[in-house]
């Protein structure tokens, strides 16, 4: 998955919190984990681990999270990852900074290298938010001519 996402050109910091997410997920919590927990999850800010862990429902046969263990993984990510946010001006956020990084797909030119016939399935429907709220205009997609991605 790291590989595939680099060769998506997604920055390594998305990555990161991808990866650490999926980690936070799938490995065990318990209170002997949270060393190896906060060391993996260095990315993960304490209302992303908040998140991430109050909406987590264990597998069949897994144990229930014990709410210390939640805390103490909370109130490690707040003295780690937010003092260095926090230090460096940034805002907490359960979110990431919407960057989409697709020069791949859309060229800054907005006009493709290779000759497109007909429209994908399914890309009207992608786009269609994107066109609503501003962020995408000038689409073409009946002809499929022109994609561009200048902001209002």
């Amino acid at each position: 998955m790291h590989h595939a996402l680099h060769m998506l050109d997604v920055p390594e910091n998305e990555c990161d919190i991808i990866l650490q997410a999926t980690f936070l997920l799938e490995s065990p919590k318990m209170p002997n984990d949270v060393g190896t927990i906060l060391a993996t999850c260095e990315s993960l800010n304490s209302i992303q681990v908040r998140r991430i862990l109050t909406n987590y429902l264990p597998s069949p046969g897994e144990p229930q999270l014990r709410a210390d263990v939640v805390e103490q993984l909370i109130i490690g990510a707040q003295n780690t990852v937010d003092e260095m946010l926090r230090n460096e001006g940034l805002e907490l956020r359960i979110d990431e900074p919407v960057s989409l990084q697709l020069p791949f797909l859309l060229p800054d030119d907005g006009y493709s290298c290779e000759f497109v016939k007909g429209v994908p399935g399914g890309l009207a429907e992608f786009l269609a938010p994107f066109i609503q709220n501003g962020k995408l205009n000038n689409v073409f997609i009946s002809s499929c001519t022109r994609l561009s991605s200048e902001s209002h």
